[in-house]
């Protein structure tokens, strides 16, 4: 004998053409086969065959389709259909080749023998089977008034251990039957059940009482989280400041990827109990453990009625239908990965007569490689643009690795701060460093008392005049004595240079505010003449930032309340200053400062 599976009843609401009435399954006792087998009688049922309400059965052989139950109740729609063999529990899929199940199960169990198109029947308006053009055994013998009875063998072994098979009979048109794939809602479904056992042909007792089967799956699960660092540094550092007309950074930005974190353990899946018993069984309580004594929680099953609606079966003391098929589905949280099996167990009241009050089912737990988090990080550089030499962060990283490259910058008469940042991101898991470079370009265009002496000097003040004169005149130039020096304001512009050149190159520092003037006239005319930046900060006397104009406009003041500092002390000092950073500006050794100013 073949030990097989039981199904439930589904009625599910037709698609194009409500199909009415319901699939059976029925005996052909003593009906002779290939190979000279004698079917027997279902174990079930009432009445000589065929039975009326047949679902346990002693052999694969012995299970035969019919029109529906006797004098016309529940009987199918007229048309075309198919009949296949499905495995119990979850969702059926009657059609050829349907995908496997989650718990890895085949769901049709015929399509491996022969396709849907060889298992084509026809029902007439009497709700008869009244043709069939297949391959499987047919009989004739009880056409008035059951019609044509066709034998379901051969199909697979059901998976489930209760030995329950579902039998779908699929509507597929009035009038045609060329198309062999349906909406399982064409369908209707009944369970049956093939169990091993002595022969028996007539007048067969129900089977003793089965203990519920308990099967389960288990899938474990948990997550590895890797944490990243970013640091990046400019020349070394996070932060520098340079005086430089060009200056080439050096960037390293180093990601470092941790060795992760293992958490979120999980295990879950499917605990699916069958009652193979034509009756239904009282008190059902399903539980759920691993081997590291981790208990688990259990929601209610679910099984599908006879009319095609989902039904709940408590998990805490429910009743579970006769020949039916519960899936519950569990969880588990355990701290770590050290369980290597988990445990469902069913129990159930004594009163009903099983062999045992429980059933144990049990799955290997392998626990897979883990769900990475932050495996990889889009790594970015807010480097600006120009003068870049290497490879800045960028694109996925998912190991940890250094960037390094260069910047170059130039810059006169101002100072420019070079601010980026590099950051990674994955979802919003981020993290950023930056670093900070401030690079001072010198001032440019000074030009020396040499200059503004000689024939191009006389050339630019020639092309200003008498401009140039009338800025000397109001700039309270000293003398070597004190006195105020004057361009003269009458006469050639060359005979005037010549008058101014003299002045200037005599200029010297044993009356600081003579040599502050001279300095002084050449810087105003670098800003006025020779683009001199003069809103350029630069350090003043003090060491605050001061703008060029400002500092020249505190000179002359100076100059007009200080004409002789000969003597030392607080005035020649301060001279001093100015005449000192007037010269750095006319030979272009002074550097911008950062603003404001």
């Amino acid at each position: 004998m073949i030990a097989c599976t039981a199904a439930v009843v589904l009625f599910l609401p037709g698609a194009a053409i409500a199909v009415s009435g319901a699939a059976d399954t029925t005996d052909n006792a003593l009906f002779v086969g290939p190979g000279s087998y004698v079917n027997q009688q279902c174990l079930n049922g009432s009445g000589p065959s065929p039975r009326v309400n047949c679902n346990i059965y002693q052999d694969k052989r012995d299970v035969w389709l019919n029109g529906g139950p006797v004098n016309g109740q529940s009987n199918l729609t007229e048309g075309y259909y198919f009949f296949a063999v499905l495995s119990p529990g979850g969702q059926p899929n009657p059609n050829d080749g349907a995908p496997l199940k989650a718990n890895g199960n085949d769901p049709n169990l015929s399509d491996n023998v022969d396709a849907a198109s060889n298992r084509v029947f026809h029902i007439n308006a009497s709700s008869q089977i009244d043709s069939y053009s297949g391959t499987h055994q047919q009989d004739n013998a009880y056409a008035d008034p059951d019609g044509l009875l066709i034998q379901l063998f051969d199909y697979n072994d059901t998976p489930n251990p209760g030995g329950v098979y579902i039998l779908a009979a699929c509507f597929l048109s009035a009038d045609d039957d060329t198309v062999h794939s349906v909406d399982p809602s064409d369908c209707k479904y009944d369970a049956f059940k093939v169990m091993s056992g002595s022969d028996c042909t007539e007048n067969c007792g129900p089977p003793p009482a089965d203990d519920l089967a308990v099967e389960k799956d288990a899938r474990a699960s948990f997550k590895k989280t890797f944490g990243w660092t970013v640091v990046k540094t400019v020349d070394g550092v996070h932060s520098v400041s340079y005086n430089a007309s060009s200056k080439t950074l050096s960037y390293s930005v180093v990601y470092t990827k941790d060795g992760g974190t293992e958490s979120d353990f999980a295990v879950g899946g499917t605990i699916t109990v069958t009652n193979p018993n034509d009756f239904d069984v009282t008190g059902v309580v399903v539980s759920d453990q691993l081997d590291d004594s981790t208990g688990c929680t259990v929601a209610d099953g679910t099984y599908t009625d006879g009319n095609g609606d989902e039904q709940t079966v408590g998990a805490g003391g429910g009743t579970i239908p006769s020949l039916t098929v519960v899936e519950y589905t569990y969880s588990c949280s355990p701290s770590g990965r050290t369980s290597a099996n988990n445990t469902a167990t069913a129990t159930w009241d004594v009163g009903n007569g099983l062999p045992d009050t429980s059933k144990d089912g049990s799955a290997s737990v392998t626990w897979p490689s883990p769900t990475l988090v932050h495996d990889c990080v889009t790594a970015s550089d807010t480097i600006p643009a120009g003068g870049i030499a290497g490879s800045p962060p960028s694109g996925s990283i998912c190991a940890s690795k250094t960037f390094t490259y260069t910047k170059t910058v130039t810059i006169s008469n101002a100072c420019t701060t070079v601010n980026n940042t590099a950051a990674f991101t994955d979802g919003g898991y981020t993290g950023s460093d930056s670093a900070t470079a401030q690079i001072c370009g010198r001032i440019a265009n000074g030009f020396t008392l040499g200059f503004w002496s000689n024939s191009n000097g006389r050339a630019v003040l020639c092309a200003h005049d008498p401009a140039w004169r009338n800025i000397a005149n109001a700039s309270n130039l000293r003398k070597q004595t004190g006195a105020l020096y004057t361009v003269p304001t009458t006469g050639t512009c060359n005979a005037a240079q010549a008058n101014f050149a003299a002045w200037i190159l005599a200029a010297n520092s044993t009356n600081m505010s003579y040599m502050l003037s001279a300095q002084m006239i050449a810087t105003i005319y670098d800003v006025s003449y020779k683009n001199m930046l003069g809103t350029a900060c630069i350090t003043g006397i003090n060491g605050s930032p001061i703008s060029i104009n400002n500092l020249i406009a505190g000179a002359i003041a100076f100059l007009g309340s200080n004409p002789n500092t000969t003597a030392s002390g607080t005035a020649r000092n301060t001279a001093t200053a100015y005449k000192n950073i007037f010269d750095g500006l006319n030979n272009n050794l002074v550097f911008a400062v950062p603003g404001p100013c």
